[in-house]
């Protein structure tokens, strides 16, 4: 069976990673996805959280 690959979210949004001084985590939103935002012990972590609920977006 041939399945084609999966297509990526082809647009482009805007992400603010910001420090939690309350959470003691980094966060990483994307407004034009609101309410879009992830958490994270390091940014990269966070970022990478954030690709995942935008790749999770796609499915619905």
């Amino acid at each position: 069976m041939n399945i084609p690959p999966r297509k990526r979210f082809d647009h482009t949004c805007t992400v603010i990673i910001r420090w939690s001084e309350e959470d003691q985590v980094w966060l990483a939103e994307c407004p034009e996805l609101w309410p879009c935002i992830t958490h994270g012990s390091t940014i990269i972590e966070a970022v990478k959280m954030l690709d995942e609920m935008i790749d999770g977006l796609e499915d619905l």
